[in-house]
């Protein structure tokens, strides 16, 4: 008797379990499934796709070339700076991973020496004032690893106000300043290279 009740108690373990597993094999394929479309991955998706795509901007001032990677968020009729953007807060500048710039030789930015070499750019903007931050940490997801005992550099421009709404952040090389426009505001950096 006792032999039949170890035989039954057996069957319904091994049921539940086999239940279980049967659960568990049925999920794994299901996100097998949906997470490849066209053989690819759902979670390896084109940079590009993006509601904040990635752009890269370069351009020389004297024979340095610089080059400033960063996702570029758009307006889409919301309130930018104070709101999305909070005033007097670190700032990815853009979205996604941290903003990155490239020197190819040395510079100056308004007046300060920086090196040749690659960097992440943060700001903290005002009402009517950024501080630039150039970080020698440059392969970063958004500020959340910001260390900023690893500042290189540390810069203040005037708030510049645009007369017109520019829906795409956007950096740009003109002459001898690198920009920054997002909504009706911006900022110039001056630069320089330095002549060896």
């Amino acid at each position: 008797m006792e032999h039949f009740f170890f035989k039954i108690e057996l069957y319904y373990t091994f049921k539940i379990n086999y239940f279980k597993l049967s659960k568990l094999y049925l999920f794994m394929a299901f996100i097998a499934f949906t997470s490849c479309k066209n053989g690819e991955s759902v979670f390896s998706k084109n940079k590009s796709d993006r509601p904040s795509p990635p752009v890269m901007t370069q351009g020389n001032i004297g024979s340095v070339n610089i080059k400033i990677e960063y996702s570029s968020p758009r307006v889409r009729g919301r309130e930018i700076w104070g709101e999305l953007v909070p005033y007097h807060n670190l700032w990815r500048t853009g979205a996604n991973e941290a903003t990155i710039i490239s020197v190819s030789g040395d510079l100056m930015l308004e007046g300060q020496f920086l090196p040749k070499g690659k960097y992440s750019l943060f700001t903290i903007p005002a009402e009517d004032s950024w501080t630039i931050l150039i970080n020698k940490e440059w392969d970063l997801w958004g500020s959340y690893d910001y260390d900023e005992k690893k500042n290189v550099l540390s810069i203040k421009v005037n708030s510049v106000k645009l007369s017109q709404t520019v829906e795409n952040m956007t950096f740009s090389i003109v002459d001898d300043h690198i920009k920054f426009m997002w909504e009706k505001v911006g900022f110039n950096i001056l630069a320089e290279a330095v002549a060896k």
